[in-house]
């Protein structure tokens, strides 16, 4: 079942480079700063982050050697390889009307597909429950998703590249704004080929600032577990 949409908002504002656990921070915006001081329910970026790094970025390793996922991007690189940058503002607008007027025959054809598929079941992990999954190809043009994303085009600011000239143990994490006080953590990771041995698409988590402060269920039951006997 396709689920409701919920357009995503790009705006990258730190990273953490997963390689070697090096983290690379840049001071937040003031806004996003005083929403997260003022926010009780938001837990320390640094408790969020652990988790993130302990729960979702494994999950999402996983989850990108799904044989579904590496036969769509080997599938949509060939076919999108000479697609002319009208062409992709074409695919573009096609796929924000199909959005904004809810065209589910023209969404089904990514929402519907076995990547799409393998993506919503793995909201059943622990790691995954809160977040949005998307499937990019190697020129960022969605591949798969759990819901109707309101862009063809994933993150036009141009940072997905990184993704190719990273390693399979490297993952992204980012944490974004929306106007409203609404936020969610970005975590990029790439999809490689084990036949080629390269970077063909990138898996994109978005999990949402509340969910971040949520221990996991065998987290709860291990606290729960301590005090009783404490």
């Amino acid at each position: 079942m396709v689920l409701g949409i919920l357009p995503a908002f790009f705006a990258g504002l730190f990273a953490v480079a997963q390689a070697a656990m090096v983290i690379e921070e840049t001071p937040l915006p003031p806004k996003v700063a005083a929403f997260l001081s003022a926010t009780k329910e938001h837990p320390p970026v640094d408790e969020a982050l652990e988790r993130i790094r302990k729960n979702v970025v494994p999950a999402l390793r996983q989850l990108a050697a799904n044989r579904d996922l590496i036969k769509a991007l080997r599938a949509h690189n060939a076919a999108r390889m000479t697609l002319t940058a009208a062409e992709i503002r074409g695919l573009e607008r096609d796929w924000r009307n199909a959005v904004a007027t809810r065209d589910w025959r023209r969404l089904e054809a990514i929402l519907g597909t076995p990547a799409s598929e393998a993506l919503r079941t793995a909201l059943e992990q622990d790691g995954l429950a809160s977040a949005r999954l998307y499937l990019s190809d190697n020129r960022n043009l969605l591949t798969a998703a759990t819901t109707p994303v309101g862009t063809f085009e994933l993150g036009d600011w141009g940072g997905w590249r990184r993704i190719y000239m990273s390693s399979p143990e490297t993952a992204f994490i980012e944490t974004t704004d929306q106007a409203d006080g609404y936020g969610f953590y970005r975590v990029e990771i790439g999809v490689w080929d084990p036949e080629q041995g390269e970077a063909i698409g990138t898996l994109i988590a978005e999990i949402p600032w509340e969910a971040a402060s949520q221990p996991r269920r065998n987290e709860a039951t291990s606290s729960t577990s301590a005090d009783h006997r404490n």
